[in-house]
């Protein structure tokens, strides 16, 4: 009977490591090589399948986080304004802003175009849509608050609170915010009921729970004024 020499365990242990086995870092020249930070939590984004609910949801809500933030900007810039009322708007500026960055990813990922992909309006671009869309959206009893980006807080409001100061500008910007917090709550119902994505279903769930206590939290101030 032929007698083969014994081989160590670690020997072994070295072989398999050589041969790219027994370890949970890929070999150089693989993935390792390819796979950025976050493209597994991307690629199982836009493996999970979507459809049109997900991606009408997700380009609506971008422009419509987009322009919160540039209002919560503008409030905080503002001087000689109670800090209660300051921090819901750092709040939502940090929060939305991460928002909209997960969302365009996952548009990215789908390879579906998002509506505003180079940064959303400007202040000024907000400003100038108060000649078209003033008088419609006004708040008139009666007349439809609905659009493609859903309830909002108006040119017209944002004109007004440009403008505002003091305690002016808080009660704006808190009735403003609530009613724009309103649009994002109804966009995130539907696509709860009609989307496929589960990602962006818990996005919208998120965005319902944690909107719906800022509007309290923003009545609550109001009633403080």
């Amino acid at each position: 009977m032929k007698r083969y020499p014994a081989i160590s365990a670690a020997a072994v242990a070295t072989i398999l490591a050589l041969a790219g086995w027994g370890s949970d870092t890929p070999p150089q020249g693989r993935e390792a090589e390819t796979s950025p930070p976050g493209a597994a939590a991307q690629t199982a984004a836009a493996s999970a399948g979507h459809n049109r609910a997900d991606t009408m949801f997700l380009s609506q809500m971008i422009p419509h986080h987009q322009r919160a933030i540039q209002v919560s900007e503008l409030m905080l810039a503002k001087k000689d304004i109670d800090p209660q009322i300051k921090q819901p708007a750092e709040d939502m500026k940090a929060a939305q802003a991460k928002e909209v960055e997960q969302m365009k990813s996952w548009l990215e990922a789908w390879d579906e175009p998002g509506t505003l992909p180079s940064g959303g309006p400007t202040m000024d671009d907000m400003a100038g849509e108060a000649g078209s869309e003033g008088e419609r959206d006004a708040g008139q009893p009666g007349e439809d608050e609905g659009s493609d980006t859903g309830v909002k807080m108006t040119a017209q409001q944002f004109n007004q609170l440009k403008e505002a100061e003091g305690i002016v500008a808080e009660r704006l910007f808190l009735t403003g915010m609530s009613r724009h917090h309103e649009g994002s709550i109804a966009m995130a119902e539907q696509v709860t009921s009609e989307g496929a994505n589960p990602e962006v279903i818990a996005l919208a769930e998120k965005i319902m729970t944690e909107q719906r206590a800022e509007v309290e939290k923003m009545k609550e101030l109001v009633g403080k004024l």
